[in-house]
């Protein structure tokens, strides 16, 4: 069957049609780019990694091209999933590279048991789900991961020493494992689990949790309906 062409700026509903009729959630589907006042051959093909060569070729424009405001270009390349959560925030849906993290997601909450749609509202909260996120205090990547709190989940509640914060699925599969490691100590208690993430599994049980860490958590459990398909 042939895989329609979707444009960032109209992604979701025409993601939720393919949805209703089944799609799995490794379909993907290439993207266009609906040219807006002041855009570039050059600052689209930067917006989504690909050269200014790839994107006149796939268009058949010339270095003397003039872009026009609601021209739709193909982005050569570059695709989605085509099931995707229909109320993803803004940020999210008009960057490709952060939406194909969606399986990434799925896979590693699947993996170790725990809600897709929280791991994503918490790694969001972090970092909007951004794999260059570096905070003032050293945490990494998209789940802000510290970087002994990451080496403790690989080694010792994954066993793969190897996993690096810094590769975007492995950032995942490690945020994913340590929600779980959270979610089984705190069972009854959601609210717990995630102001440990947020300030440190040991502080919560000494003293609770903070406000910061209460504003957090509310943060998170506001935000999660936006992640569920």
């Amino acid at each position: 069957m042939m895989m329609a062409v979707l444009s960032i700026a109209t992604l979701l509903p025409a993601v939720e049609a393919r949805a209703a009729s089944g799609p799995s959630s490794s379909a993907t589907a290439p993207v266009t780019h609906v040219v807006r006042a002041g855009d570039s051959p050059f600052g689209i093909a930067q917006r989504y990694g690909i050269t200014v060569e790839a994107l006149r070729k796939a268009n058949k424009l010339t270095p003397t091209s003039v872009l026009q405001p609601g021209q739709k270009l193909v982005v050569p390349g570059v695709s989605v999933p085509a099931k995707l959560p229909a109320r993803l925030p803004g940020d999210v849906r008009s960057t490709p590279s952060r939406l194909r993290l969606v399986p990434a997601f799925q896979k590693e909450a699947a993996r170790y048991g725990v809600p897709a749609d929280l791991l994503m509202a918490v790694a969001y909260t972090e970092s909007g789900w951004r794999a260059d996120a570096l905070s003032a205090v050293g945490a990494v990547g998209i789940g802000q991961l510290m970087p002994d709190t990451a080496r403790w989940v690989a080694r010792d509640l994954i066993g793969v020493p190897s996993l690096d914060a810094r590769v975007p699925e492995d950032n995942i599969r490690m945020s994913a494992r340590f929600l779980k490691f959270l979610l089984d100590r705190y069972p009854k208690n959601l609210r717990y689990a995630l102001a440990a993430y947020f300030e440190g599994s040991l502080t919560i049980a000494g003293k609770g949790p903070s406000r910061a860490a209460q504003r957090y958590a509310r943060i998170v459990l506001e935000r999660r309906p936006m992640f569920t398909f």
